[in-house]
């Protein structure tokens, strides 16, 4: 899973530009699915055929936060704003990759001018320095954070954009464990684009008429120095299971049941109203389909540094496999 993880993190999928993501998936999931297929979009739909009459699809975000270009200044400076949720305060000498006819190693500038202190940094006062001037990047180009993952103590690592290629892995390697295994369900797997701003993949996503239910894979807010117990979960006790008026009750309860049955340790995220995660599309589109949650908890979400402890998402494709498979 580990080296799984590694490998999904370098691959770029900033949201709206996801094609090349979407195709190494295609490939991936070959293998053990009996259909795979990707839209227009770029969505990924893996089908596994186990001869039931009903469908469970497990759902992951394939997107990433990332930045684009608004403008190529002459002194081979770039402008660029934000794609999706991102911190201004972390972004000064961050390592980022252009991506235009080439791409374009740079980083984000360390300084601000001394007319903005004490006052709150904003992208608008950012730079990208690529060194030289250029005419192979434009505005529009998509610009993608750069990193390098590295293993850290106890089971965890750290990289970019594990939020959400750790729902990606969870769901190939799902894929893999029950290759060849009675199943109690056909199964679908869904890797989704655009979910970092607004959720769109999900939205465009037609379900077939005998799909059940639907568990939707993310990630959740980790514990640290700055996200308390109050606000985060910590990266040592288990999957965060979401429930709440948006989620399925039964859901939920199957979910935990397994958690117990397997001795993994697991919290409970309480999501009031609008999770802000792709469950929220499913359940309340298409006249309403069941859903459930389940989120691997990390540390310092949108930027590119993220850390998670890779034992948590071993725990979720064995919770996952045990929903699937067939008693009896």
């Amino acid at each position: 899973m580990k080296e799984l993880l590694k490998d999904l993190s370098q691959s770029i999928s900033v949201s709206g530009d996801e094609h090349a993501f979407s195709d190494k998936l295609l490939n991936m999931f070959s293998p053990f699915c009996t259909s795979v297929s990707k839209d227009d979009f770029g969505n990924v739909r893996a089908y596994i055929d186990a001869g039931r009459p009903e469908t469970l699809v497990i759902e992951s975000h394939i997107d990433e936060i990332g930045l684009i270009v608004t403008k190529c200044c002459d002194n081979g400076f770039l402008k660029f704003t934000n794609i999706g949720g991102i911190d201004a305060k972390i972004l000064p000498a961050t390592e980022v990759i252009v991506h235009g006819k080439q791409d374009y190693f740079g980083i984000i500038t360390a300084h601000v001018p001394s007319e903005n202190d004490g006052k709150p940094l904003r992208i608008e006062d950012l730079y990208i320095d690529i060194g030289v001037v250029d005419s192979k990047i434009e505005v529009g180009d998509y610009i993608s954070f750069k990193s390098n993952p590295q293993n850290m103590l106890e089971d965890c690592m750290i990289a970019k954009s594990l939020d959400n290629r750790v729902g990606v892995g969870v769901l190939l390697e799902t894929a893999k464990a029950c290759k060849g295994k009675s199943l109690a369900y056909n199964i679908e797997l869904i890797s989704a684009v655009q979910e970092e701003i607004g959720c769109r993949g999900a939205e465009m996503i037609c379900l077939n008429d005998n799909v059940s239910a639907v568990i939707v894979i993310d990630a959740t807010h980790g514990i640290s120095p700055v996200v308390d117990e109050n606000s985060g979960f910590s990266l040592d006790e288990g999957v965060a299971i979401g429930a709440g008026p948006s989620l399925s009750r039964q859901i939920t309860q199957k979910l935990k049941d397994i958690c117990r049955e397997q001795n993994f340790p697991y919290t409970v995220e309480v999501c009031a109203g609008n999770s802000g995660t792709d469950a929220w599309k499913f359940q309340t589109k298409n006249c309403g389909t069941p859903c459930g949650l389940v989120s691997v908890p990390l540390r310092y979400m949108h930027t590119p540094s993220e850390v998670v402890n890779v034992n948590t998402c071993r725990q979720l494709v064995t919770i996952l496999e045990n929903l699937l498979l067939k008693r009896g």
